[in-house]
């Protein structure tokens, strides 16, 4: 029996509930990408200001100009005493409801840190926030 011949020896029913299994669980993942993960943003339309700069720690407050996105998430990373801050936001719903943010990096190596920059989804997109 060939390959062709088992696939069409399969119910049509058992391939029918695969596939809408596929298919929901994609929907489910682009739904959480979508509505809870979020993605980067430019730094055009965010504003931010560190509010605490210390040895160890960080406090940077702002928002951003899109009133449909929510803030989800944000990554960072220090890079020759450059500290690179990335922001993500979801379309605004009950989980992520607002663009306004308040982050609070804890990290030993911020003592070294001479400027503070807002990075977009995009390497070059960097906007200098503060300096020491």
């Amino acid at each position: 029996m060939n390959l062709l011949n088992k696939i069409r020896a399969i119910p049509k029913k058992k391939i029918v509930i695969v596939v809408s299994i596929i298919f929901i669980i994609t929907i489910l993942i682009l739904a959480y990408k979508i509505f809870i993960y979020g993605h980067y943003v430019s730094t055009k339309v965010i504003w931010a200001k560190p509010t605490r700069v210390a040895d160890n720690e960080l406090i940077v407050k702002g928002n951003i100009s899109d009133s449909a996105s929510g803030y989800s998430g944000y990554k960072y990373e220090i890079v020759n005493e450059n500290l690179y801050l990335k922001l993500r936001y979801s379309i605004a719903n009950k989980v992520n409801p607002s663009g306004s943010f308040q982050i609070d990096i804890v990290d030993n190596d911020l003592k070294d840190v001479k400027k503070i920059f807002l990075q977009g989804g995009q390497s070059e997109d960097i906007k200098l926030i503060w300096r020491r």
